[in-house]
Parts: C-alpha cells; sequence; structure tokens
C-alpha cells in the first residue's frame, strides 16, 4: 500500500505543485530545439489544466494560461488537428476577448485564422462617458480595449459592469451579434478624490488620518522628473532619490491628515482641508533625518564584548559613532563575565556616551535559616561571598533581596527567574537552605542558572571548611575544551616505566613503539607524556625492537569532552562557561568544542532536544580524536534518550566517519566500537 501511496504521488506531483515558470521555459525549448516539438504539447496542458481548475494563481498566472494556449494553437494546427486548434482559439476569446496573436513563432495564416474566427464570435462596446478610459467587467471577464478604443466582447446577452476607481459604476445590457458595435452613453458620478504623492526618500509610509494607506516606492520616471523639473530645482531635490508617485484612491471629502513616516527620518505632517470629489497632485515632498550617535565604551580598558542594538550584532568594543535613529534603543553587550543592558533614548544630532559594565554572572541570594538564630547562617554567606569573589570567571554580588523568593526559587517558580535575567543576564544563581539532622545544622546549597533553571543541589557543613571548598571549586574548576594531540595513544607499561604506544596514526611512529624522551626529556609514564605535548612541532625518541630513533611530528589542539560521571562538576557553572568561550572563542576549533560540550550539560540537564540542535552546530573534521565521528556519535545518543530507535539505527547505519574517532577524548574509546556495541544491544533486544 505503501508503495502504491508513493507511486500516485509521484505522479500527482507534476499537477499539485510545480514550478510554473519552469515548467513554461522548458516546454518552450522543446519547442523551438526538439526534433519532435510535438513532446512540449503536455507540459503546455499542465499548466493549462492547472489554471483552469485554479490550482495555480498570482499576477503571472493568466499571462502564462494564454502564452500556454497560443503555443498549443500552433502545434496542434501543425498536427493537422485544426478542430482542436479551433477550440484553442475559442477558449483564448473567451478568457481575453482583445487578446491578439502577434508572436513571431505563429505564422501569418494562423494569425489570420484565428482573426477571422474572433469575428465570428464577438461584438463590440464603444463607451462614451464623462470619464476616460472607464473599466468594463461582464461576469467574472475584465474587458479590454482594443487599438481603436472599443471593447471586444463575446457575442450573446451581457451585462456590462462600467466604472472607475472613485466612480459610482452602473450596469447596462446588452445584445450582442457577431460583428455588431454597440454605443453606450453613460455618465459616472464622483464618489471619492485621489491625492497623488512623490518622497524623497523613498520607502515612505503614508498614513491617512491615522490609517496607513500605502507607502512610496520605486523611482521617479524620467517624465516626471522631466515635467517637475522646476519645482524640484527650487526645493532642492535630488531627482535620483524620489519615488515613483503613489496614488492614493477612495479618499472622503472634507479634511484629512496626511502623515509621512520613515525611520530615522523626522515625520512629516500636512493638513488636507476641505478637499473636494476631484484629483490632487502635491509637490513632492522631502522627510529631514532624524539621527544621533552611539558611543559605547567598556567598564575596564582591558574587556572585550560584543554589542548589539535592538537585537542586532554592530560589533566588538569600542564602538565610536555609530549612527542610530533617534529614539529609544536596547543595547545589550555580551562580555566574558557578564551581560550589560541599558534601554537609552538618543535624542536627534545627539552623541550619547554608554559606559558598559557587566552585570554580575553570579548571583548569591543569601541562606534561608531555620529558626531566628542568624548567627551561623551569617557567617557561612560571609565566607562563602568571600570566596565566590575569587573565582575569575564572574562578577559576582549578593542580592539579600532575593532570600525571600527562595522557596518559589526551588518550586521552579520561572517569573523570579525571569525578573533575575531582566535584571543580571545570563548568570548562575546560588542559594542555600539550613536543615537540622540529628542536632546537627546543615545548609543545601542550590545552583541553576537564568537560561535552563535546571536545579543542583551540594551539602555543606557549615563547621566544616573543607565541604565549603568542595562547593567552591566545584564552581570554580572550569573543564578544558582543548588539548595537545599527536596521534598516539599510549600507556605506560609498569615493567619499563616508560609509555608505549597502543595506537597511532602519526606517520614514523608504529604501535609497540616505546617513548623515551620528548624534545629531549624524559618521560617515565603517561602523565609526563602528554604534559610534555605543546602544540607546535615536537620531536620523539622512540625505541623499537633494540633501536632508538627520532620521529618530528606536529602537535595541534584538540577538543575534549567533559565526561558525564564527573559529580564534582557543577553543570549549571560549566553551561554558562561554555556558552560564553563559544561566543568568545579564540579560534574555530575551541568554539567548537564549547558547543560540543554546551550539547553535553543539556544531555545531562535531559533537555535533548536543545542538545541535538547544538551538535548540528558543530563544525569537526573527521580525524582521529574528538572529531567528526564523536559529533555523530553523540546525536545518537540523542535519539536513544527519546528511545527513537529507528532514528538510531538510520543514523549509525551511514556512519563513515574515522576509525579512529574517539567519544570521550583523545585516549578514549573509538565511536566505532561504541556504533558496534549498540548495534548489537538493539539486535539482541
Amino acid at each position: 500500500m505503501k508503495r502504491r501511496l508513493a507511486l500516485l504521488l509521484i505522479v500527482c506531483l507534476p499537477v499539485l505543485g510545480f514550478d510554473v515558470a519552469e515548467v513554461f521555459e522548458s516546454n518552450v525549448q522543446v519547442f523551438r530545439e526538439s526534433n519532435n516539438p510535438v513532446n512540449a504539447i503536455h507540459g503546455f496542458e499542465t499548466i493549462v489544466n492547472a489554471y483552469d481548475l485554479g490550482e495555480i494563481e498570482g499576477p503571472d498566472a493568466f499571462d502564462y494560461y494564454l502564452k500556454s494556449l497560443e503555443y498549443l494553437c500552433v502545434l496542434y494546427y501543425n498536427q493537422g488537428e485544426l478542430q482542436t486548434a479551433q477550440t484553442l482559439f475559442e477558449k483564448i476569446v473567451r478568457a481575453a476577448p482583445a487578446h491578439a496573436l502577434n508572436r513571431p513563432f505563429i505564422s501569418p495564416r494562423i494569425i489570420q485564422e484565428f482573426n477571422d474566427f474572433r469575428e465570428g464570435i464577438v461584438g463590440f462596446i464603444r463607451v462614451h462617458s464623462n470619464v476616460n478610459q472607464p473599466e468594463l467587467t461582464t461576469g467574472t471577464l475584465t474587458l479590454m480595449a482594443d487599438s481603436s478604443g472599443s471593447y471586444p466582447v463575446p457575442s450573446g446577452e451581457r451585462t456590462v459592469r462600467i466604472g472607475k476607481v472613485n466612480y459610482a459604476p452602473v450596469q447596462e445590457s446588452v445584445v450582442l451579434q457577431p460583428g455588431e458595435t454597440i454605443d453606450i452613453h453613460v455618465e459616472l458620478e464622483r464618489t471619492h478624490a485621489a491625492i497623488e504623492l512623490v518622497t524623497e526618500p523613498t520607502d515612505v509610509d503614508v498614513y491617512l488620518d491615522g490609517i496607513k494607506v500605502g507607502t512610496t516606492s520605486g523611482s521617479a520616471s524620467a517624465a516626471y522628473i522631466q515635467d517637475a523639473g522646476q519645482t524640484i530645482a527650487e526645493l532642492g531635490l535630488t531627482p535620483s532619490l524620489l519615488s515613483n508617485v503613489l496614488r492614493v484612491n477612495g479618499v472622503n471629502a472634507g479634511n484629512h491628515l496626511l502623515e509621512l513616516r520613515k525611520p530615522c527620518y523626522r515625520p512629516l505632517q500636512l493638513d488636507l482641508l476641505e478637499l473636494e470629489l476631484r484629483d490632487y497632485t502635491y509637490k513632492a515632498m522631502r522627510l529631514k533625518r532624524s539621527v544621533g550617535f552611539l558611543v559605547v565604551e567598556p567598564g575596564a580598558p582591558d574587556e572585550t564584548g560584543d554589542l548589539f542594538v535592538d537585537g542586532r550584532r554592530v560589533g566588538t568594543l569600542p564602538i565610536k559613532d555609530l549612527e542610530v535613529c533617534a529614539g529609544r534603543h536596547q543595547l545589550k553587550v555580551s562580555f566574558e563575565k557578564g551581560t550589560f543592558i541599558k534601554t537609552v533614548t538618543v535624542e536627534e544630532g545627539e552623541r550619547r556616551v554608554v559606559r558598559a559594565v557587566p552585570k554580575p554572572t553570579l548571583l548569591y541570594a543569601g541562606i534561608q535559616p531555620i529558626d531566628s538564630n542568624k548567627a551561623i547562617v551569617e557567617d557561612v554567606q560571609r565566607r562563602l561571598l568571600e570566596a565566590f569573589r575569587t573565582i575569575p570567571f564572574y562578577n559576582v554580588e549578593h542580592a539579600a533581596s532575593y532570600t525571600n523568593a527562595i522557596d518559589r526559587m526551588r518550586g521552579g517558580d520561572t517569573t523570579v527567574m525571569e525578573t533575575i535575567r531582566e535584571e543580571y543576564g545570563q548568570s548562575l544563581v546560588i542559594f542555600g537552605v539550613e536543615k537540622r539532622i540529628k542536632l546537627k545544622r546543615y545548609v543545601d546549597i542550590f545552583l541553576l542558572n537564568t537560561e535552563l533553571f535546571h536545579l543542583e543541589e551540594f551539602p555543606i557543613d557549615p563547621v566544616d571548611a573543607a565541604s565549603m571548598e568542595r562547593l567552591v571549586q566545584a564552581v570554580k574548576n572550569m573543564p578544558e575544551l582543548l588539548e595537545p594531540f599527536c596521534g598516539l595513544n599510549v600507556v605506560t607499561d609498569p615493567d619499563l616505566g616508560r609509555p608505549v604506544v597502543i595506537a597511532s596514526t602519526a606517520s614514523g611512529i608504529s604501535d609497540g613503539d616505546v617513548v623515551l624522551k620528548v624534545n629531549g626529556v624524559e618521560v617515565n609514564n603517561t602523565r609526563e607524556f602528554h604534559q610534555s605535548l605543546q602544540p607546535g612541532e615536537v620531536v620523539f625518541s622512540v625505541l623499537r625492537e633494540g633501536t632508538s630513533m627520532d620521529v618530528t611530528l606536529p602537535v595541534e589542539n584538540a577538543p575534549i569532552v567533559m565526561r558525564q560521571n564527573l559529580n564534582s562538576i557543577s553543570y549549571n557553572a560549566a553551561y554558562l562557561y561554555f556558552r560564553s568561550r563559544a561566543a568568545f572563542a579564540r579560534s574555530q576549533v575551541e568554539k567548537a568544542s564549547a558547543q560540543l560540550n554546551l550539547a553535553m550539560c543539556l544531555l545531562r540537564f535531559r533537555d535533548v532536544e536543545r542538545a541535538f540542535d547544538t551538535l548540528t552546530l558543530v563544525t569537526l573534521p573527521d580525524t582521529p580524536g574528538i572529531g567528526a565521528g564523536t559529533v555523530h556519535y553523540l546525536r545518537g545518543v540523542c535519539y536513544q534518550e527519546i528511545e527513537s530507535w529507528m532514528n538510531l539505527q538510520t543514523l549509525f547505519k551511514n556512519y563513515t566517519y574515522s576509525d579512529q574517532a574517539t567519544v570521550i577524548n583523545s585516549r578514549g574509546m573509538r565511536v566505532k566500537d561504541l556504533i558496534d556495541f549498540t548495534f548489537e544491544y538493539l539486535r539482541k533486544q
């Protein structure tokens, strides 16, 4: 059944949804260049049928419809199917009675036969009216005048509606014989006024009595510039900056207020007094620029941050003399250690200087005591605040006003967090709740961030300095993003007391080689081996089957992925750190590593959708160590978390990355091994 449905969709696709212009042009090419132009019939008929069924619309649809009918007339006429050609002639005449065949690809004989056919089924209406070029319709058919000014109309009994914008329409019933011309005399009554405007600059919104009635656009025509040349010169206008004429119809007689508005320009108002029922043409109107300038400087000379004005990134501080529209603007500066948020008003011509000082990114709300004896709580608060202020990554502030909201924050009240985010931006929030167990006091410290509201808990003993230190270290010790990597995986041989290569993707060093020295310095274990690696070229002295040799290898910085099982890590603090490093990365590989670790934090928070979306942003090369294979595997972990086993298997079946890619770091398990294990596990299930 699914196969049958798929075939039906394929068959129906050209009719239900297609690019009309593309289908038309491709069939025109077949008509012109193919040895068998009749192959274009199907394409042109597809367009005609789709239009008749109302499946294609838009301003160009009718034009493609008529042109397709013209090509079909030629194709069927050349095949000798004259009856079909005459049927197509009638479709053209019924759709557009004034239409004339004058394309270069249509032979004079076909044009003559079309004209003869049309004369046999149309009559003509000649309108005598007090307005020029009135608009005529009959049913759903809009009539167009021919070169003589008469309106061709299919013969028969017709009700013709005659009107024009700003005039009341009238109706006339007529019976037309083929070739007959009927004269109609009508007087149209004016019901509304019309105004015509030209502005400098273009793209100006026009309001009439507070209601938007249009927007000026385009460029002034050469004829307008020539006719209004003297006025343009007198007003000091620039012809190339003038808009095309905007006509506003349907204006009632009487008094009106006209207003012109455009961002960064002064509004212009014009009183239209005692308008009569006629056309009004006004002189071109110029709007004057209304701008000011922003100077945004960091709070300290060594601080850098990205400036956003009304949500649009402008650049890196300091920003000098940034031109902005006069009015209110929201400024946001993302610093590595915090966020500056402020709404400023810039007056026209003003040079507004703003000093951007980042707000705290660690908000200490305090501790909620269990009784009135606050001495212990105040001592813990003081010591914690002093310790927090030594953390170089954070600007720290103690906001006692949020102590009363601790219960609401513990309960997941997002309104409190949203208030904090509005005041401080992206920040880490820390607060405590005192408790008593067997006559002894403890404090449960909670951490959460204003981005995800994920709660972490760290119990501390007020009289145990070590427990407080563990909390501070959990917030302070940010995971590394990069490590030097040279393509070698080593372990320490207990007998030799030397690092031994167990896996190598580097040229010149093989599995089983013993590493003696790095850059001339002896190494005795894996820790010393990795500590000796520095980006650049490194000389390794290795022993292979009793022979020593020196091999020079490049060392590059490679990403590190944080482990999920390290309970000492505060994931809220790490998340904010990685967000900052992704925004202020010193290299593309550092940015990719920060994004990769952001995804790991999100997985920890069980925010699988955001983790998956973050992984799609990560760009890493397909190399050994943390790379494209790692990203591929972690996307599979996201599918596994939501138990989407079909998507997981599809993802892993398309695995074509490096066999040496690893999951945790350059010395961890291979991605391919874990994928193979996953397949085996799923097979057993």
